[in-house]
């Protein structure tokens, strides 16, 4: 057994390039397809059997138990490294260097590299900082990083290609605490991660690339977790109860987080809202949690009217 293991979340057989090709880095790392017990199309991984280390089926009927499950699992197995991916990567990479500046602009046009490179990379990072977790720049913003930069505790990417010291998270008793799902689970994760005082890393300068091909996509057709937009606005709220993350809202009336990574970092209280807005937008959630113990439809509708309302104010002067 090797000491890192990737560990790759699959769920209804939605994309396999990833599967496909991950037995080119089986000499370097152990892998694991981890499938859930309420997917149907759990037999159609066993095609797979031969590019990897093993199949597991974890008992969960979410994404928060299932990453739960699959973090205590390789902990247990006795791996000190975990990627976790999500099985709608492509196998590539994306990366940047000082060659790929646009003549025109500060931005970069970047270059396809094998997607093996993207986890010795992402390793050899995590152990040169000493970080509890370790991911890359989000895919659409791969242009705008520099070469060679790696940022601590700031301009964070939560989700889809991960890695984590499991020896150190688990020292440090982090786990995925909204099982229940009333928060979103990898952000919380590495806000936890972050206020016990563990660094988390991001490289600037490599990204992964996506099936879809995009991250801020508007429908629901691709996610296994959602049947429309208030599925996540409400995890977006509860993260505002939970963590007093800010949200904002764009031109077409979709909600976002806008998390200052850095201000959570060794913490003994959650930030404070700075702004009017903030504070607002904090105060009506947290009075309607207070009395009805929940978000739902009714308080996101009356978040949503509010924001929408403040941004043309401030659009229109």
């Amino acid at each position: 057994m090797k000491d890192t293991v990737i560990a790759i979340l699959v769920y209804k057989n939605r994309y396999t390039e990833l599967i496909e090709n991950i037995n080119k880095v089986l000499d370097k790392y152990d892998v694991i397809l981890f499938a859930q017990s309420n997917d149907d199309k759990l037999e159609e991984y066993e095609k797979y059997r031969n590019n990897v280390t093993d199949i597991i089926c974890v008992n969960a009927d979410n994404i928060a138990k299932k990453r739960q499950a699959i973090y205590d699992k390789c902990y247990e197995l006795g791996y000190k490294y975990m990627f976790e991916l999500d099985d709608d990567l492509k196998w590539e990479g994306k990366y940047i260097d000082e060659s790929c500046k646009r003549q025109t602009s500060n931005s970069y046009k970047y270059k396809k590299i094998e997607c093996e490179k993207l986890f010795d990379e992402l390793l050899n990072k995590m152990k040169e900082h000493n970080a509890g977790m370790a991911a890359f720049m989000l895919p659409f913003y791969i242009g705008f990083g520099q070469p060679n930069d790696v940022t601590i505790n700031r301009k964070l990417n939560a989700g889809q290609f991960i890695l984590f010291d499991l020896e150190q998270l688990h020292k440090n008793n982090i786990k995925y605490k909204y099982l229940d799902m009333n928060g979103t689970e990898d952000i919380c994760f590495m806000l936890d991660t972050m206020i016990s005082g563990i660094n988390v890393i991001t490289l600037q300068y490599m990204s992964y690339g996506l099936c879809n091909n995009n991250f801020f996509h508007d429908t629901n057709k691709s996610s296994s977790q959602f049947d429309n937009h208030y599925g996540r606005y409400y995890l977006i709220l509860w993260d505002n109860i939970n963590y007093n993350i800010p949200i904002s809202i764009d031109k077409r009336g979709v909600l976002h987080r806008r998390i200052r990574w850095d201000k959570y970092f060794n913490i003994s209280e959650m930030p404070k809202p700075n702004s009017k807005r903030d504070k607002v937008v904090h105060e009506m959630i947290m009075n309607y949690y207070n009395e009805h113990h929940t978000v739902d439809e009714t308080i996101t509708k009356n978040v949503i009217d509010y924001l929408m309302d403040d941004y043309n104010k401030s659009h229109n002067k």
